[in-house]
């Protein structure tokens, strides 16, 4: 469902995300949803600086884990989401 290769494919996740988010109403009231997208950017700025890191090296094992780790905030935040929709 989240899943992406690059940085630039995993800013297209997030925006998707926002965009579901400002549809809703959801973006502009809850604080701490705007909070996890700010930590998933963040998130994804080091995934980028380890791309790089790794095209230069050939070591992609800190990719995974840096990956699954955002993987897995896209999903907290895609539950966030769907349970605040719920209670409009």
């Amino acid at each position: 469902m989240f899943d992406f290769e690059t940085s630039i494919e995993g800013r297209k996740v997030i925006q998707d995300l926002e965009t579901k988010m400002r549809d809703s109403g959801l973006f502009t009231y809850k604080r701490d949803i705007k909070q996890l997208v700010s930590n998933i950017y963040k998130l994804l700025n080091e995934f980028s600086s380890l791309e790089v890191s790794a095209r230069r090296s050939g070591k992609t094992r800190n990719l995974t884990t840096k990956k699954q780790e955002i993987i897995d905030a896209l999903m907290f935040l895609d539950k966030l989401i769907f349970f605040e929709t719920l209670k409009q």
